[in-house]
């Protein structure tokens, strides 16, 4: 698996995502209808395991002892990655604002409605969580 920003996105209804994710919302627009919950620093993985019901929720298992790991915490890096890697990893300098930080993750909610040729309209929601992803060797 590639490391870096990850997304992905699943069918969910308003009312899912709002008995899911209820005090845990940080932002919400009357206009677009968008939900974002943003989940970062110590506390963040233990939020989301109880969220998931999951202690492992951020861990992938691979052979030859190594594993992936979704980054809530920049302290979750690894002193022992190559210092050009972490130098990379942690000097992001760029001139525009990144949507999504290293070391959050982000759960979105949005609407999507589409129209047919007759005018007739189908609505349903859809989660998308953005992520980061390391990979770790376990020793």
């Amino acid at each position: 698996m590639k490391i870096g920003k990850k997304s992905f996105t699943v069918a969910c209804s308003e009312s899912q995502f709002f008995s899911t994710f209820n005090g845990h919302i940080h932002y919400y627009s009357k206009k677009t209808r968008i939900y974002k919950c943003i989940f970062g620093g110590e506390n963040a993985s233990t939020k989301l395991a109880e969220i998931f019901n999951d202690k492992n929720w951020r861990i992938k298992f691979y052979p030859g002892n190594e594993c992936t790991l979704v980054l809530t915490n920049l302290n979750d890096i690894n002193d022992e990655e190559s210092p050009l890697v972490l130098k990379r990893k942690l000097a992001i300098k760029s001139p525009k604002k990144l949507r999504y930080r290293r070391g959050e993750v982000v759960i979105e909610w949005k609407p999507k409605q589409e129209k047919d040729a007759e005018g007739n309209k189908c609505e349903g929601g859809f989660l998308i969580m953005h992520f980061w992803v390391t990979k770790i060797r376990i020793l």
